[in-house]
């Protein structure tokens, strides 16, 4: 059994080395001082040691996720700018989501929801889906031209985190490219073709990781057709960033060194956590407030923050839960008091983006 695994099993049983209230106050804690620590990106430049990542060394010692969770969230704040800190533990989670595949690289998850950004020109959008991209797994390029069907079930089976940028573009009134539009709702992992031969089911799986950017005008310009797509989706809502006291860094070759890092060490990790058998399912309960299908497609963020823990922490007290706490309140935030439905977010949206001039 290796140290990791051992590490995981600690967490299920983490009531026999302290009690629930002391290892929840011990979370809220180091939760507090992370969040205060992300505040501060909007006061200054965050200090350019971000490079001593310490990833290579993982490949001699015990990986660290939780450390590994961090650097990546470090790179997200650093490159790119975000409406809330919770947005930004999303957009991380996420991205290291991407990476938890079985052997055939099928996600192993039952849901996985969509990364969608919906901002006016100027807000950010491309920047993040690139900060965020570099970090995913098997990325496509940021693809602005209209796309098929065909071409998106093939870059799915091929295990490609798909990013579609001005998809208001391709919907136009909503109800263009109907055939695309299911594809990228098919955010659950039994969704899949009807011509499936050899393989089963998931022979040409609709199933996969994708990013997704669109211009406010998708909110009102689109008839409702595409409200389901809003129900499967993690939305971020980036404002133009007009702080000339904290410039947002150049994509330089530091960026490239250590998001080229992370692709190497992210697999490791992935392998590590990948069970026997079964999916991977969060380990400790989820929010009750969320909707079923927040639910599921909450499942897997929480699914990897349960298992971003610290090897010394771990085997100190028993339990690390600072990243399992910080994902249920990013998810809630992310999903909470944007409607029930998709007709309903869209609502809610709308009037947010008039709030902001868009």
């Amino acid at each position: 059994m290796t140290s990791v695994t051992r590490a995981l099993g600690a967490i299920g049983d983490a009531g026999a080395a302290a009690s629930k209230k002391t290892l929840m106050k011990q979370g809220e804690e180091e939760s507090a001082r992370a969040r205060a620590r992300i505040a501060k990106k909007n006061t200054g430049v965050m200090s350019r040691e971000i490079t001593p990542v310490n990833l290579e060394a993982a490949r001699k010692k015990e990986l660290n996720p939780a450390l590994l969770l961090d650097i990546m969230h470090r790179a997200a704040t650093y490159w790119a700018r975000w409406e809330t800190p919770q947005q930004a533990d999303v957009a991380t989670l996420w991205a290291a989501s991407t990476w938890m595949t079985d052997l055939e690289g099928k996600m192993l998850f039952d849901a996985h929801g969509r990364l969608f950004f919906i901002a006016p020109p100027g807000s950010g959008k491309t920047r993040s889906m690139k900060v965020i991209g570099a970090m995913t797994s098997n990325p496509t390029g940021i693809v602005k031209a209209p796309v098929t069907a065909y071409g998106l079930r093939n870059a799915l089976e091929q295990g490609k985190t798909i990013r579609l940028d001005e998809i208001d573009r391709q919907l136009g009134a909503g109800r263009a490219h109907l055939d695309v539009q299911s594809v990228i709702s098919a955010y659950e992992r039994d969704t899949a073709s009807l011509d499936g031969q050899s393989g089963g089911a998931n022979e040409h799986s609709l199933f996969g990781p994708m990013m997704l950017a669109a211009k406010p005008r998708i909110l009102t310009h689109t008839g409702g057709w595409p409200e389901d797509l809003f129900e499967r989706s993690f939305i971020m809502t980036p404002a133009k960033h007009v702080d000339q006291n904290d410039p947002i860094p150049d994509l330089d070759d530091q960026f490239g060194e250590i998001t080229s890092r992370i692709q190497k060490v992210m697999p490791m990790w992935a392998q590590q956590v990948r069970p026997a058998e079964g999916l991977l399912r969060p380990i400790h309960n989820v929010p009750k407030g969320l909707t079923a299908r927040n639910r599921e497609i909450s499942a897997s963020l929480l699914a990897v923050a349960d298992r971003a823990v610290d090897p010394e922490l771990m085997e100190a007290n028993g339990s690390d839960v600072r990243w399992a706490l910080r994902a249920r309140e990013a998810v809630q935030s992310a999903l909470l008091g944007h409607g029930k439905d998709g007709a309903e977010i869209i609502a809610d949206l709308s009037e947010r983006m008039k709030g902001i001039g868009a």
